[in-house]
């Protein structure tokens, strides 16, 4: 290749002005992260005051009011409540009581909790996602490439994306009652044949349908194509990396004590058992629910999304596949989480457009706020010990006092 024009001509050198070594670092490094954004910067979570991070501590104490009226009111026997602003944690705290029986017990922060449809997006569709980055899944493949029995009952149609999206038109759930009677507690060939001949609820793609019935249906893609169970490849791939040692299908015996129990049924406490019928049906693993998670870990994993993609030197997922979780796809819907369906109530009022999240059926919530690079975790066991009170209202009403805490939206003033 001929050398460019300019490489050819005779340049007069000119001394360069001297810089002191100190100056010429200030400026290479200034260099380096001008643009960048604080996500970039933080490697780990550390711990601040509040006003490091342009929040209003006193603002923010009003949570300890909003969770404790609903510890009066019988709502919820406890909550842990974890609150992170640019890779800052400036509030943590543990209230009332992780069980009520057989024995009271004091909630801790290291409390373990059964996360429920938290599972969706933190196992699930993380593992999905980690397929689709090693080339082996697509998403607008039809579900049936992977599982090809899925075809059958007017499916043959339905794509692997409208499984994260719920839009499939899966019916919401199995009838896992009578599954129960007829095949007995443990029968997950019963459950997947009843997926496979049964219709779609609602013609595919053309509403919102949220359907338990297509993470399970990911989940098998998942273990189909890799070969192994989804809680082995989520385990490799994702939390022994992040150091998520709390998390997981199935809690070890010494994590039992910390585990929040979830209902009592026919005299059992459930613990360390996952509370979801239909995912108990499937021996734990249900692809909708049957995570266990602790604040700890799951801060892990919201500060991994807004790093980017890494934590602690580790990269987990390429920037444009947590964009591709985390914004609208379909009907208010990232590939995993939640940005404005209808079940987005636990933004409240306040935070934008740039953020996103899910709960779960017992008690718990994740959300994450891109713009205010902000994450507020609940867990609660609200189904402790008889499956009452509802938690919707609490989850947005501490999302608004999250926000209204936050007074200066410059960033982190180090």
């Amino acid at each position: 290749m001929d050398r460019h024009p300019v490489e050819s001509m005779t340049v007069q050198r000119k001394r360069l002005p001297f810089l002191p070594v100190p100056l010429i670092i200030l400026i290479v490094t200034l260099l380096l992260t001008a643009g960048c954004s604080t996500s970039m910067m933080v490697s780990t979570l550390s711990e601040a005051a509040p006003d490091r991070v342009g929040m209003d501590l006193d603002r923010l104490q009003q949570v300890d009011l909003v969770i404790g009226e609903a510890i009066a009111d019988s709502i919820i026997p406890g909550a842990v409540i974890l609150v992170a602003r640019q890779g800052k944690v400036v509030y943590q705290k543990a209230y009332g009581r992780r069980a009520w029986v057989p024995v009271e017990e004091p909630m801790t922060l290291d409390t373990i909790f059964d996360i429920a449809s938290m599972t969706k997006p933190i196992a699930t569709a993380a593992s999905v996602m980690r397929l689709v980055e090693m080339g082996k899944v697509r998403l607008q493949d039809r579900v049936s490439v992977y599982l090809p029995e899925f075809a059958s009952a007017g499916k043959r149609g339905i794509r692997v994306a409208q499984l994260l999206t719920h839009t499939s038109g899966l019916a919401p759930g199995v009838p896992w009652t009578s599954l129960t009677r007829d095949y007995g507690a443990y029968c997950p060939e019963a459950v997947w044949w009843w997926v496979v001949e049964n219709p779609p609820r609602i013609e595919p793609d053309s509403d919102f349908l949220y359907s338990d019935l297509n993470y399970l249906t990911l989940r098998l893609i998942v273990e189909r194509v890799t070969g192994e169970s989804m809680a082995e490849f989520a385990e490799r791939e994702i939390y022994r990396p992040l150091g998520m040692t709390d998390t997981g299908f199935f809690p070890p015996p010494g994590h039992l004590p910390r585990v929040a129990p979830t209902e009592q049924l026919e005299g059992e406490l459930l613990r360390g058992i996952v509370h979801d019928p239909m995912s108990r049906l499937l021996g734990g693993i249900g692809g909708s629910a049957g995570l266990f998670s602790s604040a700890r870990d799951i801060s892990i994993f919201s500060q991994m999304i807004l790093n980017g993609g890494t934590y602690n030197g580790e990269r987990i997922y390429a920037p444009l596949t947590l964009r591709a979780m985390s914004h609208d796809r379909d009907r208010g819907r990232g590939y995993g989480f939640d940005v404005f369906s209808p079940y987005a109530n636990i933004r409240g009022d306040l935070l934008g457009p740039e953020s996103f999240g899910h709960s779960g059926y017992t008690g718990t919530s994740i959300w994450i706020d891109y713009e205010e690079q902000l994450f507020v975790i609940l867990l609660t066991n609200r189904v402790h010990p008889d499956d009452r009170g509802s938690v919707v209202p609490l989850r947005s009403k501490v999302s608004n006092v999250v926000a209204a805490s936050i007074i200066d939206r410059t960033r982190d003033r180090r």
